[in-house]
């Protein structure tokens, strides 16, 4: 009997102990989001199938990992973080993109072959179809500045 119960306290021991420090993995972000989405236009025509990133211009809340989304035909976009609608508060820088195949086409990856879009670009066959200086945070002029309300993003581009 006694060494019954020795192995039932040792089991038992060897489950709490075996789970102390387990837990169901990282909490969920804590931050709330608004809704944020936009126009975009290059020269004053809508720009179709472009990538829109915001990025946050303060220390972001735990769990924020950015924002953006992807024009439609008519130039209109909506923001998603984590795939859902929306971004937090607060002021952003916004890069713009546009890449396709040297000849104006559709980017196309090649599994088989192995070429992924930084192979591309560095053999030549992309092409960028949005001005430099709106492709990259350290140049680009484009803020947004998203409140609590929620925000219509106007971004007007020009090839000059």
């Amino acid at each position: 009997m006694r060494h019954l119960r020795s192995c039932i306290s040792g089991l038992l021991l060897t489950c709490v102990v075996g789970n102390a420090g387990c837990s169901k993995g990282p909490a969920a972000p804590t931050f709330e989001l608004v809704p944020a989405s936009g126009t975009v236009t290059l020269d004053g025509k809508p720009l179709t199938d472009a990538d829109v990133s915001l990025v946050f211009q303060s220390p972001p809340p735990a769990g924020f990992s950015g924002s953006g989304g992807r024009t439609d035909a008519s130039g209109k976009f909506q923001v998603l973080t984590d795939n859902k609608p929306g971004t937090i508060v607060g002021k952003f820088k916004v890069m713009v993109s546009k890449q396709t195949m040297a000849d104006g086409s559709p980017i196309k990856t090649d599994p088989t072959t192995g070429l992924d879009m930084e192979q591309l670009k560095m053999q030549g066959q992309l092409k960028e179809n949005v001005p430099e200086k709106y492709t990259v945070a350290e140049t680009t002029d484009l803020t947004a500045d998203v409140a609590k309300g929620g925000k219509e993003i106007e971004l007007k581009l020009t090839s000059q």
